[in-house]
């Protein structure tokens, strides 16, 4: 049992000790890291605002009795039998954020009308793996942030403080052409040079 108080010879409600564990978040400052809870008949869980904690690309899901899947627990979960505390983690969703890619006379699909195409990142996401436009006589070279703007990197990751809006910069294709001249078995034989 856990600790017990009251009037001499009377016991008081036992105390139930609820441990948070921010599973690779951050506290705020003033955050209160475990909760004590009279446990009386019919007692329920008191929980650490969402407020009080953050993960940096993640949206808060709630806390659970596992780092990992597990059962969660809200305020008005009854507090667990034969126990005097438990410790209740965080858990996370990656945040997702949309990009809309501008073709800039290119088209995506096979579809010469569809000029744009609206993708959804999530956190950390790279943007290697964007769709390429296509273009008649000309092949993609990579996304620009404006229209005649800067280079934006494959290796540059989704999050909300990356580039959003994004146009296709081109560069044309070259082919290179030969041609075979094999007089004198030619069937046209050269005009003969004036005397």
């Amino acid at each position: 049992a856990g600790w017990r108080g009251g009037l001499p010879g009377i016991p008081g409600p036992e105390k139930f000790l609820v441990i948070f564990d921010a599973n690779e978040g951050t506290f705020a400052a003033d955050a209160a890291k475990s909760i004590e809870i009279e446990r009386t008949p019919g007692a329920t869980y008191e929980l650490l605002d969402e407020s009080k904690i953050s993960r940096k690309g993640y949206t808060f899901r709630g806390w659970f009795d596992s780092p990992t899947s597990g059962k969660q627990v809200i305020e008005s979960t009854r507090l667990p039998d034969g126990k005097t505390e438990i410790t209740l983690y965080a858990h996370w969703e990656r945040e997702k954020y949309t990009i809309t890619l501008h073709t800039a006379e290119g088209y995506f699909d096979n579809n010469t009308t569809v000029k744009e195409k609206k993708v959804e990142l999530s956190f950390e996401d790279p943007y290697s793996g964007l769709p390429k436009p296509q273009r008649e006589g000309y092949e993609f070279d990579k996304w620009l942030d404006a229209t005649d703007g800067n280079a934006v990197p494959d290796t540059t990751t989704a999050s909300k403080d990356s580039e959003t809006d994004l146009w296709a910069s081109w560069k044309a294709r070259t082919y290179k052409v030969s041609f075979a001249y094999n007089y004198p078995n030619d069937s046209i034989a050269p005009s003969p040079l004036p005397a």
